[in-house]
């Protein structure tokens, strides 16, 4: 029988979710084969379909995840499947040249958690005139930010927006609403974003040690 490892502590803290925890295992040797064939073309399938065998995400659906979460989980797929340390992490030092081969758990990783507060309140700006409710989102928006040939940062915000005075809107409605804000108001609302937003950091510092100075590391 698998070994199967309750998950309780996501970026979201399971705050939209029905279920207040997953569960999850390692990957098998089957997993890795599977692993082996990703490249660009398939790597969202692959880590999809992989998160869906390793994870038991309850009757959460793939695509009503955040996709801050997902991250989370598919880092702890691979902390929990390769080695005790978590990731070996290799790396050129981008000031000495030389080689850094070091490790790091996924505790060590820095995780920025959600802060509910922000997601049960109304959000008034009357020089915009509309009010405005805030939500989390999904992997479905993420793939229409992909699909969306518009200013990023905007989407990312429109991403955000559940309802505008009361009426529920989409994606493109959204956007459209926060493009003809008040410029200041807009400022605000930008500010606000920034203490809403949560997630999982996939840059990994540590020292050379050689030249000791610090040097950020990808895990992707």
């Amino acid at each position: 029988m698998e070994n199967r490892w309750k998950i309780i502590d996501l970026p979201s803290k399971f705050f939209s979710y029905k279920d207040k925890y997953f569960f999850g295992r390692a990957l098998t040797v089957l997993d890795l084969k599977y692993l082996s064939s990703i490249n660009p073309e398939n790597y969202e399938e692959i880590c999809n379909d992989l998160l869906l065998r390793c994870i038991d995400l309850q009757s959460t659906v793939l695509d009503n995840l955040n996709p801050d979460d997902r991250l989370y989980l598919l880092f702890w797929i691979r902390s929990n499947s390769f080695t005790k340390s978590g990731f070996d992490i290799e790396a050129n030092c981008p000031f000495c040249n030389s080689k850094i081969n070091t490790s790091c758990s996924l505790e060590e990783l820095n995780v920025k958690y959600i802060k509910p507060e922000y997601f049960n309140k109304i959000y008034d700006f009357p020089k915009s005139e509309f009010k405005t409710s805030i939500k989390i989102p999904t992997i479905k928006d993420n793939k229409d930010l992909l699909n969306a040939n518009y200013d990023s940062q905007i989407l990312k915000l429109a991403s955000y927006v559940d309802s505008i005075n009361d009426s529920k809107i989409n994606l493109l409605e959204a956007y459209q609403a926060i493009n003809s804000m008040d410029p200041i108001e807009f400022r605000k609302f930008s500010t606000l974003f920034k203490n809403i937003e949560f997630g999982i950091d996939n840059i990994f510092q540590t020292t050379c040690p050689k030249c000791k100075k610090n040097v950020n590391c990808d895990l992707d």
